[in-house]
């Protein structure tokens, strides 16, 4: 489940650190619902300070509060679906990151009339 590197008790502690973080956001969340784009901002520090697991959990989040509110192919998702797409890329998860970034395009693509070639602007 995990790919640990580096000293044991160093990733073992990484690994209960994330947890607590991802189960303290949900009790806060429970209590109080926080905005995707309040996420988004949270996901952005923990990214900035290499704490890409934590990063990770609140973009996963982030997305699923945006696509509660928003519905799930609104074209504001796009950059939270890259967001994620990216932080699992800074993990070496690039597999696991392919989804998120195809629906990224997808949302993109959401109302636009489709590319007939005629249209040269």
């Amino acid at each position: 489940m995990f790919t640990l590197v580096g000293h044991p008790e160093e990733q073992h502690s990484r690994v209960v650190m994330n947890a607590l973080l991802l189960v303290a956001f949900h009790a806060v969340f429970a209590i109080e619902q926080t905005s995707w784009v309040d996420l988004t901002k949270l996901a952005r520090g923990k990214q900035a300070a290499d704490n890409f697991g934590a990063a990770e959990a609140l973009r996963r989040e982030a997305v699923r509060v945006a696509e509660s509110e928003l519905g799930p192919n609104d074209k504001r998702l796009a950059p939270i679906l890259a967001d994620l797409a990216l932080n699992l890329h800074f993990e070496g998860r690039d597999a696991d990151g392919e989804p998120f970034a195809q629906r990224r395009f997808d949302c993109e693509r959401v109302g636009r009339p489709a590319f007939d070639g005629t249209d040269a602007e």
